[in-house]
């Protein structure tokens, strides 16, 4: 028996394996919002190994925290099931409160970085409140007395709010025939 060998030229190329990062601060702050009200947050991941993440997977959320609409990555956002080297890409996550209070949660990306399964997490935090409810002194009805034609009788009434976060877009509403405000 004659022992052949045959020979093959063969090469390739190591990389770095996949490696996410999450930018901004960790942990992300939503800051304060109304309970009832939501806040939405756009995230951007990137890869800056040498070979692809795949099989990109949100997870990790929980009430008051979801991904918007429902699922990774989240209405609006742009990250699929890889991500090439070097590219980025972003994902959406919502703060919608239901109750009054400190809410924290870590957001997680599983992928496989080419080699092994591997993950990133993001903290996120938000604090809420009940939103702001105004109260108008001498409310519900101010009573001028009698007033002669042509006379001014301007009072002061304060406006109080007793919610927990603060009033913002506050306008004058329209007066009715011979009551303007003041100036």
């Amino acid at each position: 028996v004659n022992v052949q060998n045959a020979t093959r030229a063969i090469q390739g190329t190591g990389a770095d394996p996949a490696l996410l990062s999450i930018a901004g601060p960790n942990p992300y702050d939503y800051n304060l919002v109304a309970t009832g009200s939501s806040n939405d947050h756009t995230f951007t991941m990137t890869n800056t190994g040498g070979v692809p993440a795949t099989g990109l997977a949100g997870s990790g959320l929980a009430a008051p925290f979801t991904f918007l609409g429902g699922a990774f990555p989240g209405t609006g956002g742009t990250c699929g099931a890889s991500l090439l080297a070097g590219a980025s890409c972003t994902f959406v996550v919502n703060y919608n409160p239901a109750t009054s209070g400190v809410h924290n949660d870590t957001l997680q990306t599983d992928y496989n970085d080419g080699a092994f399964p591997a993950n990133v997490t993001h903290d996120v935090q938000g604090t809420s409140a009940t939103p702001a409810l105004l109260a108008v002194s001498d409310a519900p009805f101010y009573d001028y007395s009698i007033q002669a034609v042509g006379s001014t009788t301007p009072p002061t009434f304060t406006i109080t709010n007793t919610g927990g976060t603060t009033a913002t877009a506050m306008t004058g509403g329209a007066l009715t025939a011979n009551f303007s405000f003041a100036g």
